[in-house]
């Protein structure tokens, strides 16, 4: 009869009513029209399966409660969610039954009463909830209105969206742009944001102790626009520009700035392709370098000056390098005092020809800054005591002392084998002793001026050991 037909699309556009704010609660859902069959009871039956296919299989959390705040229904996301086993379980109780926070409970149950009171949606309502031995969870909450077919408010259809993953991506996002603003601030370099036509985005206070320059002297400024470049600095930096966005790396440039005291100053740049929102800028970094340079001009000066020192000397020099145990340079004076050429110093034992063996160990081991005297031999194996001679010390090395003249406590001079007399006050008698090889040459073992051996005294054979003036100990 037609009072049936009635019902039955009342019943329909009721349906409909309640499919549309579904579909226009999740962005991602197209709400379709649904053709009118022949049959009213079989279009009310496909309504009530398109809800029921909508509400099942959307990620949401969606329930519905009558105008006493008791639930009349639930999609199965719900029912997890809440903790009942099925979505029927919950039909007929209210929030004081199922939710186990009691804030939760009284902060819903005040946002429903205010719907179905006011008849006014609230959509989109981001909220933390308290979940019971797990982490608090952040929802997307809307609470709609449900009307009967006369427009009156009936009960209130919820839906909630699990937010609580993107609520954390935000959280880190705002603690990393709180990082790298710390970062940026704090960095002793000047730091500079440029976009790739060279429009000077951010920069920090640190440019400003570098520079003479405050932030806002650069910012909104294209880079061809500054007045701190000197000489040709601008165009090393955009060669370097030019580098970083062809090959995606900058080598270390250096230039002069002229600062805003008008002082020239020198800076080091290095720079990255970096990507804020999807757009590629250029992150640069600016090193104040003037003192290191200031170091490095008075280093090249001091060096100089040393070399020409070094090599003009009328004082002969020998530079040892400790950390290879070998002779470094020689200054030509002392070359010509040896005999040794500029070529003989490409020899890499050369400290073992010059330096006499005992006096070795002393001059690579010093323990303090102090004078030391050391025997050298020139290039034909001779002894040379330079450091005696300067000192007023005649040696005579051609000849030999045969007597003392004068007597034991009243010494005049000596008789040297020549036959010439030397005056002098005190003679000193010391003996050494030559040693013979030749009983070496049919053996195995390594000699030289003497017997070769370690510093343990252990000779070339293993078994063997050597001490006295027998030996020869090249590491002193």
């Amino acid at each position: 009869d037609i009072s049936t037909q009635k019902e039955l699309e009342l019943r329909l556009e009721d349906y409909k009513e309640k499919i549309g704010k579904i579909s226009n609660l999740i962005p991602s859902f197209r709400f379709w029209n649904l053709f009118t069959p022949k049959k009213y009871d079989d279009a009310l039956h496909n309504s009530y399966d398109m809800l029921q296919l909508i509400t099942e299989n959307i990620p949401h959390y969606i329930f519905w409660k009558d105008s006493n705040l008791v639930y009349s229904g639930c999609n199965s996301n719900y029912a997890k969610f809440i903790g009942a086993l099925i979505p029927e379980d919950i039909i007929g109780r209210t929030d004081k039954n199922l939710l186990r926070s009691k804030r939760n409970f009284k902060s819903t149950e005040r946002l429903e009463r205010d719907v179905l009171r006011t008849g006014i949606p609230i959509i989109n309502q981001i909220e933390k909830w308290e979940v019971e031995n797990s982490d608090n969870i952040w929802l997307n909450t809307s609470r709609i209105p449900l009307r009967d077919s006369k427009g009156k408010v009936i009960g209130v259809l919820i839906t909630y969206e699990d937010i609580t993953s993107r609520k954390k991506d935000e959280h880190k996002l705002i603690e990393s742009a709180a990082k790298y603003h710390d970062l940026f601030e704090t960095s002793p370099n000047g730091v500079m944001l440029i976009d790739l036509k060279g429009n000077i985005l951010e920069c920090n206070s640190a440019l400003e102790a570098i520079s003479g320059y405050s932030a806002e002297d650069f910012i909104g400024k294209n880079i061809i626009q500054l007045k701190i470049f000197y000489k040709n600095g601008l165009e090393i930096l955009l060669n370097g520009f030019k580098d970083l966005i062809n090959k995606n790396q900058i080598e270390l440039v250096e230039f002069q700035i002229l600062t805003k005291d008008n002082k020239i100053s020198w800076i080091q740049i290095r720079g990255k392709l970096i990507s804020r929102k999807g757009v590629t800028l250029i992150l640069v970094v600016i090193n104040d370098i003037n003192t290191q340079k200031t170091i490095e001009q008075a280093l090249k000066e001091n060096e100089k000056m040393y070399r020409e020192l070094f090599d003009t000397s009328t004082v002969g020099i020998m530079e040892m390098d400790l950390k290879d145990n070998k002779v470094a340079n020689i200054n030509p004076k002392l070359l010509n005092i040896l005999g040794y050429s500029r070529e003989d110093l490409k020899d890499e034992d050369l400290r073992l020809k010059i330096i006499h063996p005992e006096d070795l160990q002393k001059l690579i081991s010093p323990t303090q800054e102090e004078e030391l005297e050391f025997r050298i031999f020139d290039k034909d194996g001779e002894i040379a005591q330079k450091i005696a001679k300067s000192k007023g010390i005649k040696i005579i090395t051609s000849d030999s002392a045969v007597s003392v003249n004068g007597k034991e406590n009243n010494v005049r001079g000596i008789t040297l084998k020549s036959g010439k007399k030397i005056q002098c006050d005190l003679v000193i008698l010391a003996a050494g002793v030559t040693p013979n090889l030749e009983i070496c040459e049919k053996t195995k073992l390594k000699t030289n001026r003497g017997i070769i051996v370690d510093k343990y005294l252990k000779t070339n054979i293993p078994e063997i050991f050597a001490a006295g003036d027998v030996t020869e100990a090249p590491d002193g």
